[in-house]
């Protein structure tokens, strides 16, 4: 777990440190679904310096249950901003990247069918 940098350890205290990348991988593998009836919504525009950042991002924001809706637009009905935040710190991309949480939107029908096998749980 160390080499794969989720976990860091200090020898001179003999601490074990979870880090960012392993809380990300901790919640990647949570089951816990819930949802206030408004949708979270990214968005962004990553330059292409960072093309492999960009696919580390929907690789992970995928995990946790996100949906893509457009090219650099994904949405997911249950409440992850822990999740999200953590991974975007990760990658350090938050000047990139745009969070959303929403109400409404006039394509709440295509997201509802997107999401409908998790929504039945």
């Amino acid at each position: 777990m160390e080499r794969r940098k989720y976990i860091k350890i200090n020898r001179k205290n003999d601490s074990v440190v979870l880090t960012n990348k392993g809380k990300i991988k901790l919640l990647e593998n949570s089951d816990e679904n819930t949802t206030d009836g408004k949708w979270r919504m990214l968005s962004w525009d990553i330059p292409e310096d960072y093309k492999v950042k960009r696919q580390l991002l929907c690789r992970s924001i995928k995990r946790i249950g996100y949906k893509k809706v457009q090219k650099s637009l994904w949405a997911c009905p249950f409440a992850k901003a822990d999740q999200v935040n953590l991974i975007i710190e990760e990658l350090k991309l938050q000047k990139y990247i745009a969070y959303l949480r929403v109400d409404r939107t006039d394509i709440e029908k295509h997201l509802y069918r997107l999401f409908e096998k998790e929504l039945k749980r």
